[in-house]
């Protein structure tokens, strides 16, 4: 360094190494980035899954039915919550923004207007990225409780 500052040759040097540094930081950031979207689709799988149940206890309703959408083969883009009676849409969940897939035994659910499941469905939910390895999965008891 002279005494009126940086030189461009130095300037230019701190400027590659950090380009390096940042060329070796991406690949890292971006898998934490889909990472983190596989943990953002399960948590609004679990909240509709919990929503749905929600429903159909305070509306009274004899079922609410939790079923899946946008279905190719047995990987689904959408989980949708319906009005058992009407079959109108009361909540839904889009996964392709997440870059996730759902799917599941036993479904469509159907839950009672006390929050249980009907007929004893034990169903089991995984969701799966679809740009990185990893899968969440969810269960939902008879009694509607849906853990991971």
């Amino acid at each position: 360094m002279n005494k009126r500052g940086f030189t461009l040759i130095e300037l230019l040097g701190v400027m590659a190494i950090l380009g390096v540094l940042v060329a070796i930081a991406m690949p890292s950031l971006h898998s934490i980035r889909l990472g983190a979207a596989l943990s953002s689709a399960h948590q609004d799988v679990s909240a509709l899954l919990n929503r749905a149940r929600w429903m159909a206890i305070t509306s009274g309703r004899p079922s609410t039915t939790v079923a899946l959408d946008g279905c190719a083969g047995t990987k689904c883009t959408a989980v949708v919550v319906k009005n058992g009676a009407t079959n109108q849409v009361l909540a839904s969940a889009n996964l392709d923004q997440y870059y996730a897939q759902v799917s599941a035994t036993d479904f469509p659910l159907n839950f009672d207007n006390r929050g249980f499941l009907a007929s004893g469905q034990t169903p089991t939910v995984t969701v799966e990225s679809t740009k990185v390895s990893g899968t969440k999965i969810l269960t939902v008891s008879p009694l509607g409780k849906v853990s991971s």
